[in-house]
């Protein structure tokens, strides 16, 4: 993918960050190549900064935003932006790496809707909090300003898979011009390997490509990645990851 096109990711992910942020009443900022999403939750996971840039001052004014409200947060780190690791000391800590993915939506075969999968709405606020604090291994609390976030629609969307009158999987989603991004897909262990993720992954595409995407995006998490390589989408970059507490994506 040429700079263009990763600026039009990196630009995405940003933004569908700051709208949950904003829908919540939590901090949102962002420049040409930096962006800023604090939900004010526990985890790291939920609290995360993004450079591309390799200027110090943008890294030292996003750790001092960070730790003057005091949140436990991840910062990554793309592009020029990874010259800037060796200024992360104590107590940020690097975690690995986040394969940044893509899948072009106009080509290969169509992704299947299935019956099973439905619009999250408000009503459905408490099971997708209890369903990504599961998966996740979040505070319930910390999943409830996700869901709280998703649940109303418009840029940001929230999808649950139901089986036998059960919800078991979920994911929530960016829509922004004809791009589309997944964020928190959601299967717990003990629910695994019966193909509910796939089918959640396909009916949630096929309901973006008819609404005009032909761009998918998403930031994988180890646990992620191999559904996702096994179903045509491709590393485009990698972000290195720091956290200064914590991760329940990603491990010391």
């Amino acid at each position: 993918m040429d700079d263009a096109g990763l600026e039009r990711v990196r630009a995405h992910l940003g933004t569908v960050l700051a709208t949950m942020s904003a829908r919540i009443g939590a901090l949102a900022d962002a420049g040409p190549d930096w962006w800023l999403g604090l939900t004010g939750g526990v985890s790291a996971d939920l609290n995360m900064a993004f450079l591309a840039t390799s200027d110090p001052d943008t890294l030292a004014g996003t750790v001092a935003i960070v730790e003057e409200a005091g949140l436990d947060a991840l910062v990554m780190l793309a592009g020029p932006g990874r010259e800037l690791s060796p200024r992360l000391t104590a107590p940020w800590v690097g975690v690995g790496t986040s394969p940044i993915m893509t899948r072009d939506l106009t080509t290969g075969g169509a992704d299947a809707l299935d019956p099973r999968v439905r619009q999250a709405g408000a009503a459905d606020a408490g099971v997708l909090a209890a369903l990504i604090a599961e998966a996740f291994a979040l505070p319930v609390d910390d999943a409830a300003l996700m869901a709280a976030a998703a649940v109303t629609g418009g840029v940001v969307r929230a999808w649950l898979l139901e089986e036998g009158g059960e919800v078991v999987s979920a994911v929530v989603t960016g829509h922004l011009d004809d791009g589309v991004s997944l964020w928190a897909m959601s299967t717990p262990s003990r629910l695994a390997r019966r193909g509910f993720g796939r089918t959640l992954l396909a009916s949630v595409l096929a309901h973006a490509r008819a609404d005009g995407a032909t761009l998918g995006m998403l930031g994988a998490t180890p646990a992620g990645l191999p559904l996702y390589e096994a179903t045509g989408w491709r590393t485009v970059e990698e972000w290195e990851v720091f956290t200064n507490a914590e991760s329940a994506q990603f491990s010391h």
